[in-house]
């Protein structure tokens, strides 16, 4: 697949998350979580799945220092939105010529904060690409600010289906961080404007 066609790809997914998050909350109760207690309790098991799914020890002693500085932000955003919260390639329908035609499997969609929604795509479809990210938020609508990777990083670590090491270990090109940090950067690079 060419790069072009990669990135109308992951464009594509960036625009269908923020039709899905610009839709009305209302009648949707079943997706309502308390989401202060839904950020607190992925803290509480974080650095356990991240262990178990094979992040070096040094990473995991790293992340509850990391996520000091911003867990009570995470836990109290501005806007709570619908969200699928496992996008990634088994969830996305694409024809013959590549243009995305559906998303499926909502059996984890839930109502919270937008940018746990972009975990998953950056993980699956963008895997460390700086063109591909750039894409995604060019078809989300908005730009990759500092701030807002700070938050998605935050979301990587706390997502109940991020593993660290695995998607580490899809990186393209391939990469070896030595550190959390380094992992984070790599799996959320930031190209300034």
């Amino acid at each position: 697949m060419s790069d072009d066609a990669r990135r109308g790809i992951v464009r594509a997914v960036g625009a269908v998350i923020a039709r899905l998050h610009d839709l009305p909350s209302d009648g949707l109760d079943a997706l309502v979580v308390d989401w202060p207690r839904f950020v607190q309790d992925q803290i509480a098991t974080c650095i356990e799945r991240h262990a178990r799914g094979g992040a070096a020890p040094a990473w995991t002693a790293a992340i509850g220092e990391r996520l000091l500085g911003v867990a009570s932000e995470l836990a109290s955003p501005v806007h709570l939105v619908p969200m699928h919260a496992d996008v990634h390639v088994d969830h996305v329908l694409l024809d013959e010529d590549l243009s995305l035609t559906g998303l499926l499997d909502f059996g984890d969609a839930l109502i919270g904060d937008a940018a746990y929604d972009f975990v998953t795509p950056a993980a699956f479809f963008v895997r460390g690409r700086a063109d591909l990210l750039a894409a995604f938020f060019e078809g989300y609508g908005c730009a990759l600010t500092p701030e807002l990777r700070r938050r998605c990083a935050a979301y990587q670590l706390l997502h109940r289906f991020s593993q660290l090491q695995r998607d580490v270990d899809m990186l393209l090109p391939a990469q070896a961080p030595t550190s959390l940090d380094e992992a984070l950067d790599a799996l959320w690079p930031f190209r300034a404007p």
